[in-house]
């Protein structure tokens, strides 16, 4: 299941402004990257998350790819405790599940004293450019440690294991982390929950029930 999400709606554009953005739909815009990243910052690397909808237990790891840049902006930020606050592992060793997309932390950052791009108009609406440029990376994140991805909705309150972490503990964890960074650029986070679709070709049947914990 592809995550293709439209960047503009209707109520963003003018009458004018919608025209050229299906314009720029049918291909007829071309949308040129002043500033586009080298090959090696694009290059993939494969990793291995623990992921929010399968139980922890066991050896549940399952691969993901991360760009070498997404690393990079990671230790621009300082950040230290990769596996335990993202719970990505550099490790060898893990399965790759069909219909699996990683839950992502997309961060993006911005030099100190960045000079505005102002040349040229946008190929979406046709508005002058004006903004500030940044490098952005998306961070493959999952179950982490139980330090690092604390319990969102109590941080005080230490999680007993692994299994108790869920997608708002970790991205409680990531938030923490990135706002504790040093750096002094701009810096920003969004994220997007992991899709998981079970492979109805696979012998994954016969699960017994799990009773409620009350």
């Amino acid at each position: 299941m592809p995550r293709h999400r439209r960047r503009l709606t209707r109520k963003t554009l003018t009458a004018a402004e919608v025209d050229i953005y299906a314009e720029y739909l049918k291909g007829n815009r071309k949308h040129q990257v002043p500033r586009k990243a080298p090959s090696n910052y694009r290059e993939t690397t494969a990793a291995r998350i623990v992921p929010f909808g399968l139980s922890p237990s066991g050896a549940n790891f399952t691969r993901v790819s991360v760009t070498r840049g997404a690393l990079g902006i990671l230790n621009v930020l300082g950040t230290a405790n990769i596996d335990g606050i993202y719970g990505l592992d550099l490790a060898e060793g893990a399965v790759k599940e069909v219909n699996f997309y990683p839950a992502l932390a997309k961060i993006t950052l911005k030099a100190p004293n960045v000079t505005p791009i102002t040349a040229g108009v946008s190929a979406f609406t046709g508005r002058p450019r004006n903004y500030k440029p940044g490098r952005s990376g998306s961070v493959p994140f999952g179950r982490g440690s139980v330090t690092a991805q604390p319990d969102a909705q109590n941080p005080a309150t230490a999680q007993g294991s692994i299994d108790d972490i869920d997608y708002m503990d970790a991205v409680l964890g990531i938030k923490k982390s990135i706002s504790a960074s040093a750096y002094t650029g701009a810096k920003s986070v969004a994220f997007e929950p992991e899709i998981f679709r079970s492979d109805r070709e696979a012998t994954n049947f016969g699960k017994t029930p799990v009773a409620p914990v009350f």
